[in-house]
């Protein structure tokens, strides 16, 4: 049956086809892409169909919850985008839908890859779509939303308005470049390059990362990776700490204690995941990655630390 039973999901517990979901023709080509409205259980399609139920609907169409096509939005979208959109993302906190893609032009305008519409009307959101400028150098795959930020997915020689994507790169909503992410290179050592095709976030501001790559800044992670909203691996230092008294020998791991080399834990000094500086008076449990460490700089990546300490009265609070 016409393409729409394939992405629709709309069925009974019994796994039946729900029979309030009514169309009669469906789409004329390939759906790609699908972003639930949860308001109204209404979905966004996109793909490479240009009509959906004999009306015309370019690359994109807004399909109620009763399969009907919502004709406001299609008449906002008028003759639509000249290539195929791959992939959507709805933010329905600011009526807005984004689109990535094949396509270069939306209703004979030039857009790189990568526009917003409004999701009630189907017009171009300027407040977006003016800060593009030369877009998306290339094919990417996905598009989606996490804490208000736009996070496209591509190959890693993908560009966005001139600038390396690395193959993930995080946009505010105006269209410009997060500068609180850092787009780390994803790397494949056999095809010399690096693919991100999806990716999904946790309730703790981490993102796993699914493509085709074998390391990620530099450290092996083969086609899975869970890195930070900020772009950080789990094992990149996020403060380095200056040393001033005492000395760090000998970190072990099988029982979490850090140690000098005497085996006293004195004048230990350890970065919280809070920020927060702690002088340990004895022993602080945490896991760590076995390392030898002199006087300078301690490092402590976020990975690194666990926040159980071994009695209340083994560390005090520094500021």
């Amino acid at each position: 049956q016409n393409r729409i039973e394939l992405l629709q999901g709309l069925m009974d517990s019994d796994g039946s086809i729900d029979g309030t979901f009514t169309y009669t023709g469906g789409f004329n080509n390939a759906v790609y892409g699908v972003a639930l409205k949860a308001s109204d259980n209404s979905i966004y399609c996109s793909g490479n169909f240009t009509s959906y139920n004999g009306t015309a609907a370019n690359r994109i169409a807004h399909i109620n919850a009763d399969g009907t096509l919502d004709t406001t939005f299609q008449a906002g979208i008028g003759t639509g985008l000249n290539n195929y959109a791959i992939s959507l993302a709805l933010d329905e906190s600011n009526n807005r839908l984004y689109a990535v893609g094949n396509f270069t032009q939306f209703s004979g305008v030039t857009y790189n890859r990568i526009m917003c519409f409004n999701a009630t009307d189907g017009t171009p959101v300027s407040a977006f779509n003016d800060n593009i400028g030369a877009g998306l150098s290339n094919l990417p795959y996905k598009v989606a939303i996490h804490n208000g930020k736009i996070y496209v997915t591509s190959n890693v020689s993908v560009t966005y308005n001139g600038v390396a994507t690395n193959g993930l790169i995080c946009l505010n909503d105006d269209a410009t470049q997060y500068n609180g992410f850092t787009n780390y290179v994803f790397t494949n050592y056999v095809f010399n390059t690096g693919i991100v095709y999806d990716l999904a976030f946790t309730t703790d501001s981490k993102i796993y990362v699914g493509g085709n790559f074998t390391t990620y800044n530099s450290k092996s992670m083969s086609n899975l990776a869970r890195i930070y909203d900020d772009g950080r691996d789990e094992y990149t230092p996020i403060e380095s700490i200056p040393i001033t008294s005492g000395l760090i020998a000998r970190w072990t791991f099988d029982d979490g204690d850090l140690t000098d080399s005497s085996g006293n834990g004195n004048d230990l000094v350890l970065a919280t995941d809070s920020g927060k500086i702690l002088y340990s008076a004895g022993k602080v449990k945490c896991c760590l990655h076995n390392n030898v460490v002199s006087t300078g700089t301690l490092a402590i990546s976020a990975a690194a630390i666990n926040s159980t300490f071994n009695g209340t009265n083994d560390f005090t609070e520094a500021g």
